[in-house]
């Protein structure tokens, strides 16, 4: 019998666990070395959460084991934090190194006096996607004089 795992304490960590689990049925980790193209030493620290996944890693993975590569996410960011939502949190918090009541305290903050509308109209802001102009294909090529 393989020695336990430690239980894992990062979102990474939580990520290589739950894709463990899934790439069991289907080759364990040796089917990650061939899938990946990646070294077994690589697999390995990515299980462990010292590696992060890629995006096209999980999605390469998500086709093997027939598991949305969004489901799989929130499955470890569940178990990160509890919920997915708490998982988000958690992980918006590390990335930032802003405590989550901190960060919440600096939104209330900014948004002190302002109306639901204007912060309806800051966050859309924020979210915004830029929009280019429309043109020809070939506008990268100088203007004929």
């Amino acid at each position: 019998m393989p020695p336990k795992r430690p239980t894992p304490t990062t979102f990474d960590g939580w990520l290589g666990s739950v894709i463990e689990g899934l790439i069991a049925p289907h080759g364990g980790r040796p089917r990650l070395v061939s899938l990946l193209g990646v070294s077994d030493k690589t697999v390995q620290r990515k299980i462990a959460g010292a590696t992060p996944f890629t995006v096209s890693e999980l999605e390469l993975i998500a086709n093997v084991v027939d598991v949305p590569a969004r489901k799989i996410a929130e499955t470890a960011l569940s178990q990160f934090g509890g919920t997915v939502d708490k998982g988000i949190e958690k992980l918006m918090s590390e990335a930032t190194g802003i405590p989550d009541e901190l960060a919440t305290k600096r939104v209330q903050k900014a948004t002190r006096g302002m109306t639901a509308d204007e912060i309806d109209n800051e966050y859309e802001q924020g979210n915004a996607v830029a929009q280019l102009p429309a043109g020809d294909e070939d506008d990268d090529e100088p203007a004929a004089p």
